[in-house]
């Protein structure tokens, strides 16, 4: 069970809060609109945002910490001090009028453009969620404050395992044609119009969001796309672009796509470092990370897969355990000691990180990922080093 204590001014209270959030309790499943790539936030980041405006503008201060929750079917906020007494969970997304607890708050996050409208705040979660094609969050009164309910429905749906690809977030193909009473070859038919009534309407039929039927409508083979840079040198790699195959071909392309892939990376971010939550310290991206990781993770496909979720690995790999350096390999030589991390990533496994502490300056740098694969009979193997 992780927990996190957020503390600070309110203006930025939200912002801090979504940060968390998005960086170690909330997915970003992957589809695609023509040829561009999109990860929205599972839950609408405009509603989950406008939630935690009305808890900061509305919370009785003189009781306890407002306390959120992350489970993997829902997520739970609840904030001390009860409703007015001219609204009921029940009425909260009828239009009301605003009868804000703290008004200098209020005004001050109106003043600041947080809130466009008095007593507009449930409008605007109704339009995000209904917009995603998600069930409202629900209300109910409990333990002196207010309760807010948000169902994880796409989340959920990968945990059980039976309506989601993890690899893209979407609806299995099986699955879709199913429940919708039709034979799996004729699912692309039903979309060949690429009519977004149409899938809107399958989406409301099967009760799942809008989002995991999109991907449906023909999308570009992006696997025949050479990788070219562009003219500010940045290239994008996907993950149609990795070679599946263990020919020394295959691993040589996989190689180079880990090399183009840092160069983009470090050309996004100049500072080359990510926060690791566990180890409460920045990660730094360096020469030698590059050297090792595309050594070791270009010998699989899964594990070049992973090197696509950097940003996801570098935050929220948990720590595991520190051993010593190995001195008689000349890229360890700098390093007193290695920290061994591991990372859950849907679609793909285990995720093993490798850190490096300096000696020099104790400077953390990622050494090496990898992913740890199961093979044929369940035994658990490592694909590096």
């Amino acid at each position: 069970m992780n927990q996190d204590l957020i503390g600070g001014d309110l203006i930025r209270m939200a912002d801090r809060v979504m940060e968390v959030m998005d960086a170690k309790y909330l997915i970003r499943p992957i589809h695609y609109e023509g040829m561009q790539r999109i990860e929205p936030l599972e839950i609408p980041d405009e509603g989950l945002r406008e939630i935690l405006y009305n808890a900061i503008c509305h919370k009785d201060y003189n009781g306890p910490d407002s306390l959120l929750r992350v489970f993997d079917d829902r997520i739970t906020l609840w904030n001390q001090g009860s409703l007015p007494a001219e609204i009921t969970p029940e009425s909260i997304y009828r239009p009301h009028d605003s009868h804000p607890r703290n008004r200098l708050i209020a005004n001050a996050f109106y003043m600041a453009g947080f809130v466009e409208a008095w007593g507009r705040g449930y409008e605007l979660i109704t339009e995000a969620f209904k917009k995603e094609g998600l069930e409202l969050p629900t209300m109910v009164e409990a333990e002196g404050g207010v309760r807010v309910i948000i169902k994880r429905e796409i989340f959920f749906g990968i945990q059980q395992g039976e309506r989601i690809d993890p690899k893209t977030g979407r609806l299995i193909k099986a699955e879709f044609a199913r429940r919708m009473g039709i034979r799996k070859q004729n699912v692309k038919a039903l979309f060949k119009s690429k009519n977004l009534e149409t899938i809107r309407k399958a989406a409301g039929v099967m009760g799942v969001p809008f989002e995991m039927l999109i991907g449906y409508i023909e999308e570009p083979d992006l696997s025949e796309i050479p990788i070219t840079p562009h003219e500010d040198n940045e290239v994008e790699i996907t993950a149609d672009d990795i070679p599946t195959g263990d020919t020394p071909e295959d691993k040589r392309a996989r190689h180079k796509l880990i090399l183009s892939f840092y160069h983009h990376w470090k050309h996004k971010n100049p500072e080359a470092k990510r926060y690791n939550f566990s180890l409460k310290d920045d990660i730094n991206i360096r020469n030698v990370s590059v050297v090792e990781t595309a050594g070791h993770a270009s010998l699989t496909y899964l594990s070049t897969l992973a090197v696509l979720q950097l940003d996801a690995i570098l935050s929220n790999a948990i720590f595991v355990e520190k051993v010593p350096a190995n001195h008689n390999k000349n890229n360890q030589s700098k390093f007193e000691s290695m920290l061994r991390m591991e990372y859950q990533c849907v679609g793909i496994g285990l995720v093993k990180l490798l850190v490096g502490v300096k000696r020099s300056d104790k400077t953390k740098l990622q050494y090496c990922i990898t992913v740890i694969e199961a093979d044929e009979k369940g035994r658990s193997r490592r694909t590096s080093h």
